[in-house]
């Protein structure tokens, strides 16, 4: 299911509700069976579909999933960045026997997503916190971390951070997958996340996806490449993904530390 991202607007569609707190204001509105947010700026924090909220409807959200090429059986997943809810309803979905620990800074972000976009916490456990906090604390461990955080300005500092790379790599499984959304504005930033994850595993990648402007990164412990075809096909049968397409996407990044 996809949207005109370029529909949904500050003045678009119908103004649900308005939620202020600490300075933070989140805008939710409606259009044409979709309902979003906006928090503190006009771009698009998360959508969904109203008939279908397991549905992830943004492109962002379903390139993301590749990162089960790397990592086809997940036990656990830990989703970083709460946003709307849109992987945990569609893991919930999909996986109902999925561990998903999520973990969301903002309280307020919290209550919009209880009261409108059908996040339950009673099926969902979500750790109120930062994702540096989270990851340099926690002792658990997980198949897939997926990591969906922004910055009021754009890129949260810690995505440059090394520290951070050596935490969430401590986080994963062996042969596990962190999977990373990333809006950069500049090579140099996108230069210096790649540095600063390069010293703590084997293989990068990333997709530049075709309908927005972010860019998915991938970071594995192991050296490793995505699955067969076969593997792949029916991963886009589950995912009700084009799996194909993404893994032609993929492009790896040479880690000049590991040659």
């Amino acid at each position: 299911m996809t949207i005109d991202l370029h529909a949904l607007t500050l003045e678009s569609g119908q103004l649900v509700q308005t939620m202020q707190q600490d300075g933070d204001e989140i805008q939710i509105r409606e259009l044409d069976n979709v309902r979003w947010f906006h928090f503190n700026s006009p771009a698009i924090q998360s959508a969904m579909s109203l008939s279908q909220p397991e549905k992830l409807v943004l492109p962002y959200a379903r390139t993301m999933l590749a990162g089960f090429m790397f990592q086809p059986k997940p036990t656990s997943l830990l989703s970083l960045g709460l946003g709307g809810g849109a992987f945990e309803r569609f893991f919930h979905a999909k996986f109902p026997a999925l561990k998903v620990q999520s973990v969301e800074m903002n309280p307020l972000v919290i209550e919009v997503c209880k009261q409108f976009f059908k996040v339950d916490d009673t099926l969902h456990d979500i750790w109120q916190g930062s994702a540096e906090a989270y990851l340099a604390q926690s002792g658990d461990t997980f198949d897939i971390i997926f990591c969906d955080i922004f910055s009021h300005d754009g890129v949260p500092r810690c995505l440059s951070d090394n520290s951070f790379y050596k935490d969430m790599a401590a986080r994963l499984d062996k042969g596990g997958v962190a999977v990373i959304n990333l809006l950069v504005k500049d090579v140099d930033k996108m230069l210096s996340i790649l540095q600063a994850a390069y010293p703590e595993f084997d293989t990068l990648a990333l997709i530049d996806t075709p309908e927005d402007k972010n860019i998915i990164l991938f970071l594995v412990k192991n050296a490793t490449t995505p699955i067969n075809a076969s593997s792949v096909k029916r991963l886009a049968q589950d995912l009700d993904v084009d799996m194909p397409l993404l893994q032609k996407l993929i492009r790896f990044i040479p880690n000049a530390a590991q040659q």
